[in-house]
């Protein structure tokens, strides 16, 4: 029993070490591991498969989301922007990101935790602004909390290299 699941399309390659986004009404496909690599780039428009570039570099145990209508892929210690149809490196990652979770939270991009990095606690944003153009971005803020479990505190970087623990690790 399928309990009301339907078979859609076949994906064109094996769907291992890869992610996926729903960017301009499409799916995006990313990394995978395909004959040794994990630069994969597809998109769905609903009916077909279309090849779309390749990822700059091996991407794979990533995550990508979709923030500010650009697509961002982060693996390893690399930081990927897909704009105007081109993948842009953005910045290295503060510590290598590896099998963890990525997202959009108060317009902010942030990366949670990483299987390679112990104690698997870290928690990084990033804000992003574009110019005008489009093409033009800097970073405006760089936000670091750390979550110590032992004491279900965390300790958030104030950015003047003093810091300040805090009852409510998410601020």
């Amino acid at each position: 029993a399928t309990d009301g699941w339907i078979s859609v399309s076949t994906l064109p390659y094996a769907s291992l070490r890869s992610y996926v986004v729903v960017y301009k009404k499409e799916l995006h496909l990313l990394s995978g591991l395909e004959s040794g690599t994990m630069r994969l780039h597809y998109k769905y428009n609903g009916t077909n498969w279309v090849n779309v570039d390749t990822l700059p570099e091996d991407l794979g145990y990533g995550e990508a989301v979709v923030y500010n209508n650009d697509i961002h892929v982060l693996a390893a210690d690399n930081h990927y922007m897909y704009i105007n149809d081109e993948w842009v490196s953005v910045s290295t990652l503060p510590y290598t990101f590896n099998n963890s979770p990525a997202t959009v939270y108060n317009d902010k991009l942030h990366i949670l935790g990483s299987y390679s990095v112990s104690p698997y606690t870290q928690h990084y944003a990033l804000e992003i602004t574009k110019s005008t153009n489009n093409t033009v971005f800097n970073k405006d803020t760089i936000i670091y909390c750390e979550y110590e479990p032992t004491l279900d505190k965390a300790f958030a970087d104030n950015g003047d290299g003093s810091y300040t623990l805090s009852e409510d690790y998410t601020t």
